[in-house]
């Protein structure tokens, strides 16, 4: 007879079906720019603060709206007493009361300041929502130069190895020197000492990805390998002016500026009088051992509160908030400069990173001919082993400096667009674009 498996089986194949489809990061294909994108929007601790801060912020728009609509009240009472002196008596209560503001300038500018209070919490989202933009594609291109500086360092440590086994070779021969092998030696482990930082320098990126992703990262795509380095298309007067009317940080500071002038006239407005309508209805029972009463009150009031003095409250509240205003506007200023120096600075590393790649490029090129005919004049003869070590170097040299430009001119403009306040989720389509999507993972 077959033998009936055992009840918790299924139980063990959900929870495998169950992992399997929770770690997408495990059985998940190498990781591009979107792909990181989208986890940090749903595990960045950062962003997803500001989030609800934002939905804390909605409502002040309707907190202040408050103090200019109707306060509706109920209320009930209920007494007993008893004495000595005195026959017991319960006494009851019920009463509700309407007040609604008349003229109430304090309640009015605050009111007026909950709408740019709204506005820069929105913008304040913004910035949030741009800034997880900038830090993912940071941390990832960062992660990519590592990973390529690596492959520099580890294609470098081989071919000064295979010059190593050469020169000793060519030493067994009587043609090169003792200092040759050994100056070919040093240089290998100067190599081996990089690639030891690399490592380090690369399991810090990958962990910083991590960190806002929320999943580990193993593989990422690299960037492509023909790709154009232009400069700016727009004139640095144009992305100037783009920057003063569109940046994040110049918009939040000019909403919170009309902030703080609806503040100064709220705290002037201290000084003003308030008028109330008040509506009120109460009904009392009273009752005894030899009679009841009931009572019933409605009343309707106007009431007016003119503020004499407050121990100088109001005037110090006052000349704090004419401060803060002040001090918003110097705020703005500083963020209007800041913004015409990002957008300036990172203009000019676009056209500077331009500039170096192309004569990078020349440089890498010319570099591995003068590696070949250094190789050429050691087997004639006419140059020594240490020409040929001096040649590589200065090819691998060349080879991560253009790749340090490269990435360069990539963080470069996205620098530029998020200075400038015009970084969309299209510009990040846009940058995974750049990333060789049918190539070979980028990894550690």
């Amino acid at each position: 007879m077959q033998k009936k498996a055992p009840w918790f089986y299924p139980l063990f194949f959900i929870f495998f079906l169950t992992c399997f489809f929770l770690m997408p990061s495990v059985f998940a294909g190498p990781m591009d720019l979107l792909k990181a994108w989208e986890l940090a929007r749903s595990h960045d601790a950062e962003y997803l603060s500001s989030v609800y801060e934002m939905e804390a912020g909605e409502t002040f728009r309707a907190q202040a709206r408050s103090g200019l609509l109707p306060h509706f009240s109920a209320g009930a009472s209920f007494t007993h007493s008893d004495s000595d002196r005195y026959d017991k008596y319960e006494t009851r209560r019920y009463a509700v009361s309407l007040r609604q503001p008349l003229f109430n300038l304090e309640s009015y500018y605050h009111y007026r300041k909950s709408g740019p209070q709204v506005m820069a919490v929105r913008v304040a989202g913004d910035m949030a929502a741009a800034d997880l933009k900038l830090r993912v594609a940071e941390s990832y291109f960062d992660l990519l130069a590592s990973i390529d500086h690596m492959s520099l360092l580890l294609a470098e440590e081989a071919a000064v190895a295979r010059q190593m086994e050469q020169f000793q070779a060519m030493e067994a021969r009587g043609v090169s020197t003792r200092s040759d092998v050994l100056e070919a030696r040093s240089r290998l482990l100067e190599v081996r000492a990089g690639i030891i930082e690399a490592k380090s320098n690369l399991q810090i990126k990958k962990d910083r990805l991590s960190r806002i992703t929320g999943v580990p990262v193993e593989d990422v795509l690299p960037l492509g390998l023909h790709l154009a380095y232009d400069p700016p298309g727009l004139s640095l007067k144009d992305w100037q002016e783009k920057a003063l009317a569109a940046n994040l940080r110049v918009r939040y500071h000019e909403y919170y500026l009309q902030v703080y002038i609806n503040g100064e006239r709220q705290a002037l407005s201290r000084h003003a009088p308030t008028v109330d309508a008040v509506l009120q209805h109460m009904d009392t029972n009273e009752s005894t051992h030899y009679r009841a009463a009931d009572d019933t009150i409605t009343s309707a009031a106007v009431h007016l509160n003119i503020p004499l003095y407050s121990g100088g409250e109001t005037s110090a509240r006052h000349r704090e908030a004419k401060a803060i205003v002040k001090k918003a506007q110097a705020d703005l200023d500083h963020m209007k400069r800041d913004a015409v120096h990002r957008v300036t600075e990172a203009y000019t590393r676009i056209e500077g990173a331009s500039a170096r790649i192309y004569a990078l490029e020349e440089a890498v090129d010319a570099n591995i001919l003068a590696v070949e005919s250094s190789s050429q004049g050691v087997r004639a003869g006419i140059r020594t082993p240490t020409d040929v070590l001096d040649a590589e170097r200065r090819l691998y040299n060349s080879r991560t400096r253009l790749l340090q430009a490269r990435y360069d001119h990539v963080m470069a403009r996205l620098s530029l667009l998020f200075h400038a306040g015009t970084l969309e989720d299209e510009d990040m389509e846009e940058l995974n674009r750049l990333l060789a999507v049918s190539g070979n993972p980028a990894g550690g």
